[in-house]
């Protein structure tokens, strides 16, 4: 049976994976925001196209927490003696990224509907920083538990599945607003020259 356990204050503070977790914190922060610019920086090869952001729409932008995030959890996995129901907390985690970076996008344009370049940019970097660092603190929070391989399983899917649904919205991207360059109005590949360093997201 897979169970999800909330772990109390003293067993966030005792958790021997709490150094991992904070420490991933700015490893995702910044592994996200140079893979920003990396299919630009490689020359815009399609093979590159399911691992960055390939235009400046809010989902291509959750690339940016997925792939630092599953490096994360894989060096993690390699070096420390964390179970693997450590990956389905991480899904658990990155899919409060998710929730985060596409909610408070379109909260903060209600909010600030004209929004210039600088505003943009400093509330977007707000965003990406808030989503990840609650994101971990909720895969850190969250444990789960299982008294088979359920939670193997649940956490490789968790974290998998996404692969294909990035890799189809990239190729083949459904025509509504969170797929939409918020530049050009475009979708997907065709949406136009990624902006380079310095520009908006």
């Amino acid at each position: 049976m897979l169970q999800i356990h909330y772990q109390s204050t003293v067993e966030l503070m005792s958790d021997d994976g709490l150094a991992w977790d904070l420490a991933g914190i700015p490893v995702v922060i910044v592994g996200g925001m140079l893979l920003h610019f990396c299919f630009d920086w490689g020359g815009r090869r399609p093979v590159l196209a399911v691992f960055c952001p390939i235009n400046e729409s809010v989902w291509e932008h959750l690339k940016m927490a997925y792939w630092p995030l599953v490096a994360l959890t894989g060096v993690q996995l390699a070096f420390s003696d964390h179970p693997p129901p450590l990956v389905a907390s991480r899904a658990i985690g990155f899919y409060a990224m998710c929730v985060l970076i596409v909610g408070l996008y379109y909260l903060s344009t209600v909010i600030v509907p004209r929004a210039g370049l600088r505003t943009r940019l400093a509330l977007d970097g707000g965003t990406f920083v808030l989503a990840v660092t609650t994101g971990q603190l909720v895969s850190h929070a969250v444990t789960v538990v299982s008294d088979g391989p359920g939670a193997a399983w649940a956490g490789s899917i968790g974290m998998v599945l996404p692969v294909a649904i990035f890799a189809l919205t990239t190729f083949a991207p459904p025509h509504a607003d969170v797929f939409r360059d918020q530049m050009t109005g475009g979708y997907g590949l065709a949406a136009g020259e990624h902006p380079g360093p310095g520009q908006a997201h």
